[in-house]
Protein backbone atom coordinates (compact mmCIF):
# COMPACT_ATOMS: atom_id res chain seq x y z
CA UNK A 1 0.00 0.00 0.00
CA UNK A 2 1.43 3.55 -0.94
CA UNK A 3 0.63 6.72 0.29
CA UNK A 4 -0.30 8.75 3.53
CA UNK A 5 -2.45 5.50 4.38
CA UNK A 6 0.37 3.22 4.34
CA UNK A 7 1.26 2.03 8.21
CA UNK A 8 4.48 3.10 9.53
CA UNK A 9 6.81 0.46 9.39
CA UNK A 10 9.83 0.54 12.28
CA UNK A 11 12.99 0.83 10.75
CA UNK A 12 15.40 -1.47 11.86
CA UNK A 13 17.90 0.14 13.97
CA UNK A 14 19.85 -3.16 15.69
CA UNK A 15 21.56 -5.35 14.10
CA UNK A 16 19.23 -9.15 13.15
CA UNK A 17 21.59 -10.17 16.85
CA UNK A 18 19.95 -7.58 19.19
CA UNK A 19 23.11 -6.15 19.76
CA UNK A 20 23.36 -2.06 20.03
CA UNK A 21 25.16 -0.71 17.53
CA UNK A 22 28.41 1.35 18.62
CA UNK A 23 28.09 5.56 18.58
CA UNK A 24 24.16 5.79 18.52
CA UNK A 25 23.80 9.31 17.99
CA UNK A 26 20.70 11.14 20.02
CA UNK A 27 18.79 11.48 17.14
CA UNK A 28 18.97 7.84 16.01
CA UNK A 29 18.19 7.03 20.44
CA UNK A 30 14.64 9.84 20.07
CA UNK A 31 14.22 7.61 16.53
CA UNK A 32 14.43 4.40 18.25
CA UNK A 33 12.17 5.15 21.49
CA UNK A 34 9.96 6.77 19.35
CA UNK A 35 8.96 3.96 16.72
CA UNK A 36 8.61 1.59 20.42
CA UNK A 37 5.31 3.75 21.15
CA UNK A 38 2.35 2.31 20.49
CA UNK A 39 1.08 3.93 17.21
CA UNK A 40 -1.46 5.51 18.77
CA UNK A 41 0.56 6.88 21.17
CA UNK A 42 2.96 8.24 18.52
CA UNK A 43 0.55 9.55 16.39
CA UNK A 44 -1.10 11.84 19.23
CA UNK A 45 2.82 12.70 20.27
CA UNK A 46 3.93 13.71 17.03
CA UNK A 47 0.35 15.79 16.39
CA UNK A 48 1.06 17.64 19.83
CA UNK A 49 4.19 18.30 19.68
CA UNK A 50 5.85 18.31 15.99
CA UNK A 51 2.65 19.88 14.43
CA UNK A 52 1.99 21.98 17.70
CA UNK A 53 -2.15 20.22 17.34
CA UNK A 54 -4.54 21.36 20.07
CA UNK A 55 -5.76 18.48 21.74
CA UNK A 56 -8.99 18.85 20.50
CA UNK A 57 -7.81 19.03 16.75
CA UNK A 58 -6.06 15.88 18.21
CA UNK A 59 -9.13 13.78 18.98
CA UNK A 60 -10.86 14.85 15.59
CA UNK A 61 -7.99 13.82 13.64
CA UNK A 62 -7.90 10.70 15.64
CA UNK A 63 -11.67 9.90 16.01
CA UNK A 64 -10.41 9.58 20.24
CA UNK A 65 -12.19 11.19 22.61
CA UNK A 66 -9.89 14.44 23.99
CA UNK A 67 -9.11 12.81 27.16
CA UNK A 68 -7.77 9.83 25.74
CA UNK A 69 -5.75 12.18 23.32
CA UNK A 70 -4.19 14.05 26.58
CA UNK A 71 -3.47 10.55 28.07
CA UNK A 72 -1.57 9.25 24.79
CA UNK A 73 0.37 12.07 24.84
CA UNK A 74 1.04 12.34 28.56
CA UNK A 75 2.08 8.20 28.31
CA UNK A 76 4.42 9.18 25.63
CA UNK A 77 5.92 11.88 26.83
CA UNK A 78 6.46 9.65 29.83
CA UNK A 79 7.97 6.51 27.84
CA UNK A 80 9.92 8.53 25.62
CA UNK A 81 11.75 10.19 28.61
CA UNK A 82 12.71 6.87 30.56
CA UNK A 83 13.73 5.21 27.07
CA UNK A 84 16.16 7.74 26.69
CA UNK A 85 17.23 7.95 30.23
CA UNK A 86 17.66 4.42 30.26
CA UNK A 87 19.89 3.98 26.53
CA UNK A 88 23.85 4.47 26.93
CA UNK A 89 25.16 8.47 26.11
CA UNK A 90 27.11 7.39 23.53
CA UNK A 91 28.24 10.87 21.69
CA UNK A 92 30.26 13.04 23.37
CA UNK A 93 27.83 15.84 22.68
CA UNK A 94 25.93 14.56 25.44
CA UNK A 95 28.09 13.59 27.70
CA UNK A 96 29.87 17.25 28.05
CA UNK A 97 25.84 18.71 27.80
CA UNK A 98 25.05 16.53 30.54
CA UNK A 99 28.31 16.98 32.26
CA UNK A 100 27.46 21.25 32.34
CA UNK A 101 23.76 20.48 33.05
CA UNK A 102 24.94 18.73 36.21
CA UNK A 103 27.00 21.75 37.32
Amino acid sequence: MDGPDRPLRRPELRPKDGARPRGLGRADRVLEALVSLEETARACLLLRTVLDKSYREISLALDIPEGTAMSHVHRARKAMRRMLEESPHDDETNDMGAQEHAR
